[in-house]
């Protein structure tokens, strides 16, 4: 867990026999009451987590951020549960970004809508996010998505 300007970045790591809408994922999490404590899901760890499998405790998805909270590193096995591989993973958020975002008395519900492979190598700057857009960034793979905010 990671705190800033109000807000905190966390994980869960679920139970598959009780799954919920917040099991392997990462989101931050508003603390300022005039906002109603928003909850903005970020990504899902893709992590797979065996209780029985020493090696899966070093898989429970991990996550912090930076200073500015545009950037949130975190843990994930990706799938391969009792291998004890554990890779980091990047999201990176525009400036600003929890503003995009409406309050806790509003309906309406924030998801991404499309995501592409960019090949950040020939792309002009993939973290520049003029319009909305957030990434998730595979650091191990050298490969970015890109989410489009509704």
């Amino acid at each position: 867990m990671s705190v800033k300007n109000g807000a905190l970045i966390s994980t869960h790591d679920g139970d598959p026999a009780s799954y919920t809408w917040m099991d392997d994922s990462v989101f931050a999490i508003e603390l300022k009451p005039q906002f109603g404590g928003r909850v903005v899901r970020l990504a899902h760890t893709q992590s797979l987590v065996d209780e029985n499998m020493e090696h899966d405790y070093w898989a429970e998805p991990q996550a912090t951020a930076n200073r500015d909270f545009t950037r949130i590193l975190f843990t994930s096995n990706w799938g391969r549960s009792g291998t004890g591989e554990v890779e980091m993973f990047i999201i990176q958020l525009p400036e600003g970004w929890m503003s995009f975002f409406p309050g806790a008395s509003s309906r309406t519900r924030m998801r991404a809508r499309s995501v592409e492979r960019i090949d950040p190598l020939n792309s002009a700057n993939p973290s520049l996010f003029g319009d909305g857009r957030w990434t998730v960034t595979f650091l191990a793979q050298i490969q970015t998505l890109k989410f489009t905010g509704a």
